[in-house]
């Protein structure tokens, strides 16, 4: 009996997802030679932001992504010429950050309406993963072509902190964090691959898987 009732589960389940269908988006509109988006981040299920890299645009959504409209583009006279965005990270619906290969941090306190650029020092030369955390803690890292580095505000962005991470990666890539003290940085060494965990909020890491695959 929980063998047939487990299979009707399964089946059950497949015919919902076989019925679930893909189509892209018209509202996208100025998206003009069909551009790379590199991240999409939503809050909830239908308030989210998404980041086109090569056009540098930001468009929100409030409708699940039925509809977009922009918000930042490559005109805005404060981003320096071809300016790549590489991720959108939001703390709530008010605050959030905008990475770039460019080497210039935007932040945003009114939803993605206005963006101004963020004072670190050094001033990374690009962010390349970005990962919000609790009510007021966000991390980044990169850079994807080097340095290794983390930076952390524990503020919603007002002050940072900068991580130089050469002991342990020659780029960083991505970070994830599953609480405020508790996270995952990946990227690369002379080995390959790299994975490193740290259980203290960044204040040390420790290398938990390395592949042996040059340049992963």
């Amino acid at each position: 009996m929980k063998k047939i009732v487990s299979f009707l589960i399964v089946f059950q389940s497949f015919t919902a997802f076989a019925q679930l269908q893909w189509a892209p988006l018209t509202s996208l509109g100025d998206n003009i030679n069909n551009q790379r988006f590199d991240d999409v981040f939503f809050l909830n299920e239908n308030l989210g932001w998404a980041a086109n890299g090569y056009y540098a645009a930001i468009y929100k959504t409030t409708d699940g992504g039925q509809t977009w409209v922009t918000q930042l583009a490559e005109s805005t006279p404060q981003l320096p010429i071809n300016t790549y965005f590489r991720n959108v990270e939001f703390l709530n619906e008010n605050v959030g950050f905008v990475g770039t290969l460019s080497g210039i941090f935007l932040k945003t306190t009114d939803g993605g309406t206005t963006w101004n650029p963020v004072t670190i020092t050094p001033n990374p030369q690009a962010i390349c993963g970005l990962d919000a955390v609790g009510t007021s803690t966000i991390y980044g890292c990169g850079a994807y072509f080097s340095p290794a580095f983390i930076i952390k505000s524990t503020d919603s962005g007002e002050t940072w902190q900068y991580m130089d991470m050469s002991a342990h990666a020659t780029a960083l890539v991505e970070v994830l964090f599953r609480d405020e003290n508790n996270g995952l940085a990946s990227g690369s060494n002379e080995n390959g691959g790299v994975v490193l965990q740290t259980t203290d909020g960044g204040l040390t890491w420790t290398t938990i898987y390395i592949t042996p695959i040059e340049g992963e």
